[in-house]
């Protein structure tokens, strides 16, 4: 039995036909296992990417949410701002600008209270459904009909840090120089789908840092090197280096009068010049060098002027230059080059008031090839008011003084003077032959009462026939009659003409006889029309006074506009000069075609000679308080120093209280004040202010001169940075750099060298102060200008620009969480 059942095992082992059956099923159903769990993971993670995906839709949402928060909060800080500064505005003159700024602060922030805290908070708590306010009605919560617990949308609470449970209210935490902090805001975004996001962050809104220092109307005086209301005169044989702006009411330099010697002036760092009256160069070398070879210098300029004036000088002038009045070239081989720009505004009906180019001297030379843009809007005039009024108008009862007398140029040259002339031909006419009876201009005294005893009083006046000025008679240098070119007298209807009366040096009296045009545009043509007849002649009396006329080729110009005639160029060949510019068309420029232009270029000059600033919003400018005219040059019509310093003598006078208010020992009366490391000395009218021992400050309501010759240990400079004075400053053999602010004249001579503005310096120095011990309040330097705290508290950049408001940027997020 036992090997019986060994065998059938046997035999059953060997029978292994059914094995690969059940192999094949058991791997179909390991593979089927691997295929279900592939595609459940698939599937599970389609889902939770889904998942994911509406997740992070619902959050971008969250964040759009605090988006438009945030835009109305912007709008809130905006117009909190807004309001707050148009109260102050309202009352603007009753507060100084350190307090316009602190109550900025307070009612800004009391605005900002009454839109965003909640009721009977006490500032401690926002209301949460203001800030819902913002929110775009596609993103506020929307209920489900039928169904108040259930929607999707936007619903923003406040958390209580201390019971973690939501609320309409929130802490809100006021930081006075940092802006208010809305605690906790909590946005709880759910979509249509079902998905929730949840944010949790703190809001900052910071406080815009306006300063009424640099919004209001403040000369930028650290960047000035002189502020001189008498004037300013350099009188020396070096070479002077000057930088940073300077106004003063005339600025003459003066070289030596010694033979191929001359004054030379460098002025590389000048952003602005204003010089009320005249730039004067007296044998004087103006960025211009003596040696042709060499590169000649000058940083581009604003340069704003009555007029300039070069004496046997030269002067190269880059930037812009803008002259109310003239560009004079006197003396001998005087010369100018310019590029940038060249406007001269002046368009009045007077010399003082029409600005032109006007060649007094010998062997000129006027180089405006580099110029980009030409505005002449003036003409010149004959200079015949100057002369002698002679006791022959006793006889012209409308006669009081001599007139200047109106040309047909924009650049003119003394000689042409004489082509105003009225012919003698037409002088003194008797009408009965058409002769004149003495054929001269000018006419002698005995001369002119006799033609004036035989004239006629009107033009239909029958018992005389002889006429002062003729406009029948051929005059042969026109080719033509006067009819064209002379005005007529209104009441007679006799044409008539501009009478200068002159007493000359052997005491013979003279009459001569000027055309009188009835507009500019006819001066125009008659000097056009004359030059055409006589070239000639005309060239030969130019070529002594002109060596060169250049202008910009056609091709480099952008604007090129004169009101009258151009003298354009010396020729080189046989047609002299040749190319005078007859400008009688209004279409180019004509009278009146310039009037918004140049008015507010005139506009603009009036203002920085009064305040030194281009734009105003408390006025013009086009008055001047004390009546002054730019031919009256004396100190009594300045202004400028007075409407920076509080000098007035019978109100405000604080330079005379800063400098009698420092305190003075009464047992050592000479012992110097000390206030922050800084010597205070005072003595009669002037105080002194020093820093370790060495002299930085002068400030003075005395007007005895004040001279700078002390040199600073191892330099060639002046210790002194800032002075304030209503005297005379000289500058005597020192370098200057800093600031002098006086209503006085500046000298510099000695072989000074450089003048430099020092603006980080002067800053300083403002800052400088003491304790008054009536009232215990800090008197610093700037208390003596007006608005002077605003130099102390400004945020004004070198240029006097203000920082732009970044509403966007005041908005802050803190403490960020999602959950």
């Amino acid at each position: 039995m036992l090997k019986l059942g060994m065998k059938r095992t046997k035999e059953n082992k060997a029978d292994n036909r059914g094995i690969a059956l059940i192999t094949v099923i058991v791997a179909i159903g390991f593979i089927a296992a691997l295929v279900s769990i592939l595609l459940m993971t698939t599937m599970i993670n389609f889902k939770m990417k889904n998942v994911n995906s509406k997740g992070k839709d619902t959050f971008y949402s969250a964040e759009q949410v605090l988006d438009e928060v945030n835009i109305g909060l912007q709008r809130v800080v905006s117009d909190c701002m807004s309001e707050a500064y148009l109260e102050i505005m309202s009352n603007y003159a009753s507060y100084d600008s350190k307090t316009k700024t602190e109550m900025l602060t307070t009612m800004y922030y009391e605005k900002l209270w009454e839109r965003l805290e909640a009721t009977d908070s006490h500032h401690a708590k926002y209301d949460v459904t203001k800030l819902e306010g913002f929110l775009k009605d596609t993103t506020k919560w929307h209920t489900y009909a039928g169904a108040e617990d259930s929607g999707y949308g936007a619903i923003l609470t406040a958390i209580d840090p201390d019971t973690s449970t939501d609320s309409n209210q929130g802490q809100m935490i006021t930081y006075l120089n940092d802006g208010v902090v809305l605690k906790n805001l909590r946005v709880y975004y759910k979509d249509e789908k079902g998905f929730v996001s949840v944010i949790q962050t703190d809001i900052r809104l910071g406080y815009p840092q306006f300063d009424f220092a640099a919004s209001s109307e403040l000369p930028n005086i650290p960047y000035y090197s002189m502020i001189a209301d008498g004037g300013a005169v350099v009188s020396t044989t070096a070479t002077v280096d000057m930088s940073g702006n300077v106004y003063a009411n005339n600025l003459v330099f003066t070289g030596p009068t010694t033979a191929g010697t001359q004054t030379k002036i460098k002025t590389d760092d000048n952003d602005l010049m204003i010089i009320k009256y005249n730039l004067e160069l007296k044998n004087s070398l103006f960025n211009y060098s003596a040696d042709p070879s060499a590169e000649e210098t000058g940083k581009d300029t604003i340069l704003w002027a009555n007029n300039i004036i070069l004496d046997s000088s030269k002067a190269n002038i880059n930037g812009t230059t803008q002259l109310k009045n003239d560009l004079n070239l006197k003396g001998e081989n005087s010369l100018i080059k310019m590029t940038g720009d060249y406007v001269g505004f002046g368009t009045g009906a007077t010399p003082s008031t029409s600005s032109s180019i006007i060649v007094n001297g010998k062997e000129a030379t006027i180089d405006l090839s580099k110029l980009k843009r030409i505005t002449i809007g003036g003409r010149a005039y004959a200079g015949t008011s100057k002369a002698k009024l002679d006791t022959v108008t006793a006889n012209d009862a409308t006669k009081t003084e001599n007139d200047d007398v109106m040309m047909g140029e924009s650049l003119a040259v003394k000689s042409n003077q004489l082509y105003y002339l009225v012919p003698a031909c037409a002088v003194g006419v008797d009408e009965a032959t058409g002769r004149s009876k003495y054929n001269s201009n000018p006419l002698t005294s005995t001369q002119y009462q006799d033609i004036k005893a035989q004239c006629k009083t009107n033009i239909d006046d029958d018992s005389h026939h002889f006429v002062e000025v003729s406009d029948n008679v051929d005059v042969p240098t026109l080719g033509t009659t006067l009819a064209p070119y002379i005005n007529y007298d209104q009441n007679s209807g006799l044409p008539k003409a501009e009478k200068v009366f002159v007493r000359t040096l052997n005491g013979e009296s003279l009459v001569y006889f000027y055309m009188s045009f009835d507009s500019e545009q006819t001066a125009n043509t008659f000097f056009a029309t004359y030059y055409a007849k006589n070239k000639d002649s005309v060239d030969r009396y130019l070529d002594f006074y002109l060596n060169e006329v250049k202008i910009p080729d056609e091709t480099n110009l952008v604007t090129f506009r004169t009101v009258g005639n151009l003298i354009k160029g010396k020729a080189t060949d046989e047609d002299g000069f040749g190319r005078v510019s007859a400008n009688t068309s209004s279409s180019v420029m004509g009278a009146g075609s310039l009037s918004a232009d140049m008015l507010e270029y005139d506009r603009k000059f009036n203002l920085l000679c009064t305040k030194l600033l281009s734009t105003s919003t408390t006025g013009t400018g086009s008055s001047c308080p004390r009546g002054e005219t730019y031919e009256d040059d004396t100190k009594a019509d300045q202004i400028v120093f007075e409407n920076i310093v509080a000098c007035d003598e019978l109100g405000d006078n604080r330079l005379k209280t800063f400098v009698d208010n420092i305190p003075i020992d009464p047992a050592n009366p000479t012992a110097p004040y000390e206030y922050n490391n800084v010597e205070f000395r005072r003595l009669s009218k002037t105080a002194t202010l020093s820093v370790d021992g060495v002299d930085r400050v002068i400030v003075s309501y005395d007007t005895n001169p004040i001279v700078l010759n002390t040199k600073e240990t191892g330099k060639n400079s002046s210790p002194v940075k800032l002075v304030i004075t209503k005297g005379d400053v000289e500058i005597n053999g020192v370098d200057f750099e800093g600031l002098i602010l006086t209503d006085g004249e500046i000298r510099v001579s000695g072989g000074s060298n450089v003048i430099h503005a020092a603006p980080s310096e002067v800053r300083q120095c403002l800052q400088y102060g003491y304790v008054d011990t009536a009232t215990s309040d800090v008197m610093m330097v700037a208390y003596v200008l007006k608005d002077g705290e605003d130099y102390i508290y400004s945020s004004l950049d070198p240029k006097g620009d203000t920082a732009n408001l970044a509403l966007g940027g005041l908005i802050s997020y803190e403490n960020w969480k999602k959950e």
